[in-house]
């Protein structure tokens, strides 16, 4: 965690609470992240957003709420830490409305393309491929090149994902050839 930067206690709390649920005290959990969503330090409210999957999915409507907070955050990081946890939350595929939005109209290009490569653990493997299609040809940038090659990790045995990662094997960014290459032989 020192790599990361400096924490603080109340991000720590916020990781250990995680798994009180398991102990009888899931109600404590979501009503201390309830109330640290709106904290002002952005390393509580990311610690919370890396969280998410930790919880029951029974809690789910609780999970929404917390996860929308965190994805219309002020703080582009916090943001962008939802935007990554998204990978996590393939349980909840009911989550992806907020992921899909967040992907579209965040102000930050790179909350957008984080969005775009985690979404796809909620998806079908055929709707990622169709979906990611599209992307790439409305905007074959390398970011959002990485972004679908992320997003095609998930689901690389499936016929629509080994298409596509083979047509990356194309790609004209170097990193991102390679990086298909090695996925499909994964």
């Amino acid at each position: 965690w020192l790599a990361s930067g400096p924490r603080t206690a109340n991000a720590a709390c916020m990781s250990t609470l995680a798994f009180a649920h398991h102990y009888g005290m899931g109600e404590l959990t979501l009503a201390v992240f309830d109330k640290h969503v709106a904290n002002p330090n952005r390393e509580v409210k990311k610690e919370i957003a890396s969280s998410l999957h930790c919880l029951p999915k029974e809690a789910f409507q609780r999970i929404w709420g917390l996860a929308s907070r965190l994805i219309a955050d002020q703080d582009e990081e916090v943001r962008r830490a939802m935007a990554f946890q998204f990978c996590n939350l393939e349980e909840l595929p009911q989550l992806l409305p907020l992921a899909q939005q967040a992907a579209q109209q965040d102000p930050s290009a790179e909350v957008r393309y984080e969005c775009i490569g985690s979404m796809a653990v909620m998806m079908r493997p055929e709707q990622a491929a169709q979906l990611y299609g599209q992307l790439l040809t409305q905007d074959g940038s390398n970011d959002m090149a990485w972004a679908v090659l992320n997003g095609l990790r998930r689901h690389a045995e499936h016929p629509a994902a080994k298409k596509m990662l083979t047509q990356l094997t194309q790609s004209h960014y170097e990193g991102v050839a390679d990086a298909a290459r090695d996925a499909l032989t994964r």
